[in-house]
């Protein structure tokens, strides 16, 4: 999957089409977004899990 990367003090064609903007204007926040990007993902997975527990112990089917 690709991911578009534009800086905030760029044109407004870039801002608009991009999936992340940095507001900095540093390029290495890219390293925090991927990080930031790395843990929700893992709390996402960490919730689908407990929803799957739960519903199995408690004999609920979705």
């Amino acid at each position: 999957m690709d991911v578009g990367i534009a800086i905030g003090a760029g044109t407004d064609m870039a801002v608009e089409s991009a999936d992340i903007v940095l507001v900095r204007s540093d390029p290495r926040d890219v390293a925090d977004v991927i990080g930031l990007s790395k843990k929700t993902y893992a709390n996402c997975y960490k919730f689908f899990l407990t929803t799957i527990f739960i519903c199995r112990n408690t004999k609920i089917f979705l």
